[in-house]
């Protein structure tokens, strides 16, 4: 129900005379792209009132009518790896959407993940080695129970989660194969929606595919465009070097971004010799297995023999305290707030819940910190907590002259405690125009659940609590309470630190039928051996369920299985982009919640939005669970 299906055909001509016209004399504008993923004759005709408009320019799209376009554009199936084997090209060649790949700031896996699957014969995927032979990290955003499917995870941040190609494999191609004129990165910043067919839904809000997050926090993906990019020289450490629970001596892959002509790694002192950034893409990187030890980190690099970058990363304590960074842009204040231990050493895994309060004539726009599956609200609102270390503001500062300052504040310490019992109690004040406030501020603080006033503990030095303790607090200035604050400290709070059992838990799942869009059924969990929160129970009543597939790759023939359970024969229609394509048979299953067997069908799958359902005929129907792509 867009542009497309409700008001193309009368408006296309217009808006895009109207577009080309408004944009045409921009010397940025270099192709002119028409559509994205679409499909129709129509094409001819946009690309002739193209070069009416503007002759000066050529015209691509995204997978759209390229038999019609000056240059080849591709989305994703230009990740494949017989792509570039299999396509004679006569033109140039835009990778439109290239590559497809995923990081969240800060997480890391040894073990490379396919959103698909590997091999996969539909994808066709390029070799991404494992960095370990087992997994070697084992925390993540939640439980492997509370995940609704197989792909609610976070993506690990070595470059190595995609579907088809790593940005190391797509950036060599891209550099040296000549008819390869560019390709456009899906994409640069993270960004809100398309979280459901990739990252397997709610409650992540976000695709993952940028170099920066939602925050605009860089990641690690941005250092290594950075190392192949630009000439200032620079070295960028992964990971970091805190792992609360990693066993000692544990092997660790650490990971040199840099544009040097050598590096070296040094652990708390100790060389562990130099090596050369190179040109093949598994070899962009410098790279040590380096045994787990806390300490220090430092890396060197070298131009000519001379010292031209380092970076040094610590292990970190827990978090102690808040540092601030301010940065002004068009009058806005940007505020970054690191959780960072008693040293000064920032936190990687820092979760605490940073709160603001404004001073002045400005109002908070935005606060925000990249988890992709933090749902709170950041429209104005008045506290957020840390992601992995680190938590943003937005602030508009109105016109004038008057002063502006901001109070933030936090309670620090290990969620679940697991190092320390520790907790201590920030308050910074920044100034953000004009004068600082001279008012001295107090804290005064809870730890029974009852609400601080000033007649509760004055915070002066850290203290410690139990597991299972909520700390309250007060932040009184002038007299007037300006911050109200609390922070619970339990076990399940915060990032699940799991064990190596978790890797296997939630492998081979499929799109879950209770996430799906029904009618006629109740979800059940009463059964025996579902995938996900439970399955649809029918009751016997007609009625239907239907999913949403992307195809980021070509038109074709795909394999469906549907996964079900029945105590009778039953068939049901399956539909295929609102068109019938056969009367699936069902055979029992000998119950209705606890045997479930599958059902495989061939399907024709087009590029981009395909809508998969499975409809009763009468009032005979199985439970579904899940539905699969295969190769």
């Amino acid at each position: 129900q867009d542009y497309g299906a409700r008001f193309f055909n009368d408006w296309y001509r217009r808006d895009m005379a109207d577009w080309l016209i408004r944009d045409r004399n921009h010397p940025c504008v270099i192709i002119w792209s028409l559509g994205n993923e679409t499909r129709g004759e129509v094409a001819k005709e946009l690309v002739g009132i193209c070069h009416q408009i503007d002759p000066t320019r050529p015209t691509t799209s995204g997978h759209s009518g390229t038999q019609f376009m000056d240059v080849i554009g591709i989305n994703g199936h230009s990740e494949k790896n017989d792509f570039f084997k299999t396509h004679t090209l006569d033109r140039p060649f835009v990778a439109t959407e290239a590559p497809h790949t995923w990081q969240v700031r800060g997480y890391y896996r040894t073990q490379t993940w396919y959103r698909d699957g590997y091999p996969n014969k539909r994808q066709k995927p390029y070799v991404i080695e494992d960095l370990t032979p087992e997994e070697i990290f084992h925390y993540d955003w939640t439980t492997p129970e509370n995940r609704k499917n197989a792909k609610q995870i976070f993506n690990s941040s070595y470059d190595n989660a995609t579907v088809r190609i790593s940005a190391r494999q797509n950036w060599q191609m891209m550099r040296d194969m000549p008819n390869f004129s560019g390709h456009y990165r899906w994409t640069g910043f993270d960004y809100l929606g398309e979280a459901g067919y990739v990252h397997g839904g709610w409650p992540f809000r976000a695709f993952m595919g940028g170099a920066l997050d939602l925050a605009g926090f860089k990641k690690d993906l941005f250092y290594f465009y950075q190392s192949q990019w630009t000439d200032e020289p620079m070295v960028h450490i992964l990971p970091s070097r805190t792992h609360p629970k990693m066993s000692p001596d544990t092997q660790i892959p650490v990971w040199v971004y840099s544009n040097c002509d050598q590096v070296e790694l040094l652990l708390n002192g100790r060389s562990l010799g130099r090596q050369r950034p190179g040109k093949q893409w598994d070899r962009m990187q410098c790279q040590w297995l380096v045994g787990w030890e806390p300490g220090q980190i430092k890396a060197v690099g070298y131009k000519q023999g001379n010292i031209v970058a380092t970076q040094t990363i610590r292990t970190a304590g827990p978090p102690a305290k808040m540092e601030n960074e301010l940065e002004m842009l068009s009058g806005t204040a940007i505020l970054t707030t690191s959780l960072v231990d008693a040293e000064g050493t920032p936190c990687p895994y820092g979760e605490n819940r940073v709160y603001y309060h404004l001073n002045g004539p400005a109002e908070i726009l935005s606060l925000e910190n990249g988890n992709p599956v933090d749902t709170e609200t950041n429209f104005r609102a008045t506290s957020r907590r840390a992601f992995f270390g680190k938590t943003r503001a937005f602030i508009r500062l109105k016109d004038g002259t008057s002063d502006v300052s901001l109070l933030t504040g936090t309670i620090c310490g290990e969620l679940c405690q697991l190092r320390s019992k520790t907790i201590s109690i920030d308050v910074q004040q920044q100034v953000l125009r004009g004068r600082q406030l001279s008012d001295d501020v107090f804290v005064y603080y809870t730890t029974d659940g009852r609400v601080p006033t000033v007649q509760s503990q004055r915070y002066i030095r850290p203290f410690e609590v139990k597991l299972g303790t909520t700390v309250k607090a007060l932040v009184v200035r002038a007299d007037q309470p300006v911050l109200t604050m609390q922070e619970t400290f339990d076990e399940g709070i915060g990032l699940y630190w799991g064990d190596r059992r978790d890797e296997v838990q939630v492998a081979d799942m499929g799109l879950q039928a209770e996430e799906a869009v029904y009618e006629g059924a109740i979800v059940k969990n009463s059964g025996r051996g579902f995938h996900g929160k439970g399955f649809l129970d029918f009751k016997g009543r007609s009625g239907y369920v239907e999913w949403y597939q992307e195809n980021d790759g070509s038109a074709g023939q795909f394999k469906v299985q549907f996964r079900y359970a029945a105590l009778k024969p039953r068939t049901m229609n399956l539909l295929v982009n609102g068109r019938k394509v056969k009367e699936l048979t069902f055979k029992p299953t000998d119950s209705w919640d606890s045997n479930w067997a599958t059902v495989t069908e061939r399907i024709r799958l087009n590029t981009g939005a395909n809508y998969i359902r499975l409809s009763s005929k009468g009032n005979a129907t199985v439970n579904i669970d899940e539905m699969k792509i295969l190769d």
